[in-house]
C-alpha cells in the first residue's frame, strides 16, 4: 500500500469518528402521566342537623316536631359509615309522648356520572317510644336506603328510599332531599319522606368537611 492510500485511509476514518461523535444520542422518551380520575362535587364526609315535623296517619297519634342529626364519614374510596339520631315530642289522642329514633350503618355509592352516584346503605334502626299515657314501646330492625344523589354547582338532590320492619313503620318510605351551598363546605337543607302512615318534612343545615 502507497503513502496516499494510507493517508486517503486515516483521513477516511478520522472523518467517520468525528460524524459519530457529533450525532446527538437519542432522548429518552418520558412514560405518559396516568389519565386523573376527574373528582366528584359529592362528599360523604357530612354532619347534618336539622328540624323535622312529622303528620301521623295512625289512629291515637297525631304530630310531632323535633329535631335530628346524622354524621357519615367516608374512610376509603365507594365506602362511607354513618350515624344518626332524633328526638320528638309526639301529640296523642290524650297527652304528648317522646319518640326516639337512631340507626347505624354503611354505605357504598357507584358513579353513574361525575356528578351523579348510586348508593345503597344499610345498617341497624332503633326507636324508643316513652313517657306516654298508653305506655311505652321500643324497637330495632335491620333498614336498608337505596337511592341516588347528584350535585350541580351549590345544588344537591337525594331521592330514594328506605325500608324498615320496627314497630314505627313497617314499611318502605320514600324521601327527597335538596340542598343549597351557602358557603364553600355549609348547605342549606329541605326534604320530606312520606309512608303509609306518615309523612314527615325536615329543613337544617348541613356541613361538608
Amino acid at each position: 500500500m502507497n503513502k496516499i492510500s494510507i493517508i486517503a485511509l486515516g483521513a477516511l476514518a478520522i472523518g467517520s469518528a468525528s460524524l459519530t461523535a457529533g450525532t446527538p444520542a437519542p432522548a429518552p422518551v418520558a412514560p405518559s402521566a396516568p389519565i386523573a380520575a376527574v373528582p366528584s362535587d359529592l362528599s360523604y364526609n357530612l354532619l347534618e342537623v336539622g328540624w323535622l315535623h312529622t303528620e301521623f296517619d295512625t289512629p291515637g297519634l297525631d304530630s310531632s316536631d323535633g329535631v335530628g342529626l346524622s354524621l357519615s364519614y367516608s374512610p376509603i374510596n365507594n365506602f362511607y359509615l354513618t350515624a344518626g339520631g332524633a328526638w320528638s315530642s309526639v301529640d296523642t289522642a290524650r297527652d304528648s309522648a317522646d319518640l326516639w329514633t337512631a340507626n347505624v350503618g354503611i354505605g357504598g355509592f357507584i358513579p353513574v356520572t361525575t356528578n351523579i352516584h348510586f348508593v345503597t346503605e344499610v345498617g341497624a334502626a332503633f326507636y324508643g317510644f316513652d313517657n306516654s299515657p298508653i305506655g311505652s314501646d321500643n324497637d330495632a330492625s335491620l333498614y336498608v336506603r337505596p337511592h341516588f344523589r347528584g350535585r350541580w354547582g351549590r345544588f344537591e338532590a337525594h331521592a330514594g328510599a328506605a325500608w324498615s320492619n320496627i314497630d314505627v313503620t313497617n314499611e318502605w318510605a320514600g324521601f327527597g332531599r335538596l340542598y343549597y351551598g351557602i358557603t364553600d363546605n355549609v348547605d342549606l337543607a329541605g326534604g320530606l319522606s312520606a309512608g303509609k302512615d306518615e309523612i314527615t318534612f325536615n329543613v337544617g343545615l348541613r356541613l361538608r368537611y
